[in-house]
């Protein structure tokens, strides 16, 4: 398979979401796009620093994955933003809360889900520690 179609195929296999000034927005299902073609799209932002300095994740079968910048780095900051609205993502998603809460991702040459730095647990063991 080329590249173009592992990207289309890996893109539209998960929903994606970003947090901009804290607010919240959700991509369509099976939306193919990648993150900044999305938010550009959508009008949503285009100003590449906005974006880069923003929280943007995905969800799949396997976990909700959270990260930003162009090294899909995470910090305590970025961190106390995903978690602020991971309720508000459970709630407008249909999400199993046994699935896993990853933050950052190891970039690699193939293109494929990256492996994630962090493991925070499951959806369910996060939302009962922070008690909602």
């Amino acid at each position: 398979m080329d590249k173009k179609r592992l990207e289309k195929k890996f893109h539209g296999g998960r929903r994606m979401f970003i947090i901009i000034e804290r607010v919240l927005f959700i991509a369509p299902e099976k939306t193919i796009l990648s993150h900044w073609e999305w938010v550009n799209l959508e009008n949503i932002t285009k100003n590449k620093n906005i974006f880069n300095e923003s929280i943007r994740g995905f969800i799949d079968s396997e976990g909700i994955y959270f990260y930003k910048g162009e090294n899909f780095s995470i910090d305590k900051k970025g961190e106390l933003i995903f978690f602020e609205k991971l309720n508000k993502i459970v709630n407008k998603i249909n999400i199993n809360h046994s699935i896993h809460v990853f933050g950052g991702m190891i970039p690699q040459k193939e293109i494929k889900k990256w492996p994630p730095k962090n493991d925070y647990g499951t959806i369910e063991q996060i939302l009962r520690d922070i008690n909602l």
